[in-house]
């Protein structure tokens, strides 16, 4: 989905969550049918007896804080959409959310009972807002910077966060006046902020999901039974999960050939591999090298994993190093790995900058780029892959190593890391 889609389903969620809150469990099956359609529903709750009183866009203008959406958007989205028939399948989805959310929220937290009584009205649902999900990314950005290396504990280690949704994948938040004034607070008061501690960035988090105040949520769209599932409230329940990951194999895709002028003959190399972190190879992470860029470029990881979004999450060259390196005592591999790709990358950033040089003289025109600049640039990201990846193959031919590999890159991308945030996912 394009990201401005990805915010009109999320804001729509949000919503829903909202609307369902204000009829409460006794009331949602008899406002809001998740086999309708939007119109159809809208009709409803404007002459429905529970509703009529209370217009949806005044519950959206009271609890919802939605900083890139607009209602009159959500609407637009939920009602026609890209087709009708995608439009009713994302109401569909905020539905059956929104409705199975209420039913199961107080056990997340006992604390969280009050949202199925009249207090429900003291909360809002945030989304890209400058209230919640900005401030929060103001105390992760800082504990991030201060939590610079980030140590063992015990001998299970840890990925540098790349990014926010590495610690936590939240799409919408649940919070109320408590959560919004102590999450300001804090980042008025933020400067050595790390991620451990009751004081850390995980203890406010979790304090504040543990007092009913604050909950993360992660949406994966749905059309039929929904789970709501806590992540990281246990860290033994996460060690299962990670543990139940094996490595599938790997399959090297996308070969570039070239005739190699020292020997006069053609030679290929793969140019993306893709490393699979089950046996049915439905799970995989997809490895490339990209040499865009002024100099030489890197490497680069997407990551699928299913039942979440089609991409994942990404995977920067020293999250790549850095699994490789935790991957074995001592970390051997990871260091000649790094070693050998850093002379890899040096040598092709020599050979690709008189051909920039030419390239940008030349004017960057589109018949350069396609007939000779851009055929050369894979050419020279496919000679370092053929230095590079075949000390993976050999790395992942030991079954222990390849299924740490495997573990590390799922607990790093389903955010399920000993530093990653407490969230709930509804899916």
């Amino acid at each position: 989905m394009a990201n401005k889609d990805t915010d009109l389903a999320e804001s729509a969620q949000a919503l829903f969550c909202a609307l369902v809150d204000h009829v409460g469990i006794s009331n949602m099956d008899k406002v809001l049918d998740e086999n309708s359609n939007y119109i159809s529903f809208k009709q409803n709750w404007e002459n429905n007896k529970i509703t009529k009183n209370v217009s949806i866009k005044s519950i959206f203008d009271k609890h919802i804080v939605a900083g890139k959406t607009s209602f009159d958007e959500i609407e637009k989205f939920l009602t026609y959409g890209k087709s009708a028939k995608l439009a009713d399948s994302w109401y569909k989805s905020s539905v059956l959310i929104a409705k199975e959310l209420l039913r199961e929220i107080d056990k997340i937290s006992r604390k969280f009972s009050y949202v199925k009584t009249s207090s429900w009205r003291k909360i809002i649902y945030a989304h890209q807002d400058n209230i919640i999900m900005d401030n929060i990314q103001k105390l992760f950005s800082e504990a991030n910077k201060n939590q610079k290396s980030i140590k063992s504990e015990g001998s299970k280690g840890q990925i540098p966060f790349g990014d926010i949704n590495k610690w936590s994948p939240a799409d919408i938040y649940l919070a109320s006046d408590k959560a919004q004034k102590e999450i300001q607070d804090r980042v008025n008061n933020r400067k050595g902020l790390t991620f451990v501690g009751l004081n850390g960035l995980n203890g406010i988090v979790s304090s504040l999901i543990s007092s009913g105040d604050l909950l993360p949520l992660s949406l994966k769209k749905t059309e039929g039974q929904v789970h709501i599932v806590p992540v990281n409230f246990n860290r033994s329940v996460e060690e299962k999960a990670i543990n139940n990951v094996t490595y599938g194999g790997i399959k090297p895709e996308k070969f570039q050939k070239w005739i190699d002028p020292k020997v006069s003959k053609q030679k290929a190399a793969a140019r993306d591999i893709k490393i699979f972190l089950d046996e049915d190879k439905k799970d995989f992470v997809f490895l490339r090298y990209d040499p865009s860029g002024d100099y030489a470029g890197g490497f680069r990881g997407e990551i699928q994993i299913k039942g979440m979004s089609a991409r994942a999450g990404g995977l920067g060259e020293g999250q790549i190093i850095q699994i490789l390196k935790l991957c074995e005592p001592g970390g051997n591999f990871g260091t000649k790995f790094e070693n050998e790709l850093k002379k890899a990358k040096i040598k092709l950033g020599k050979e690709k900058k008189p051909l920039r040089e030419k390239f940008i003289k030349r004017g960057k025109t589109a018949k350069d780029r396609d007939e000779w600049y851009e055929p050369e640039i894979t050419k020279l990201s496919a000679e370092l892959t053929n230095t590079i990846f075949p000390l993976l193959y050999k790395f992942l031919s030991n079954k222990d190593k390849a299924d740490a590999f495997t573990r590390w890159v799922f607990q790093y991308a389903s955010s399920r890391q000993i530093n990653s945030a407490k969230y709930v996912i509804a899916k």
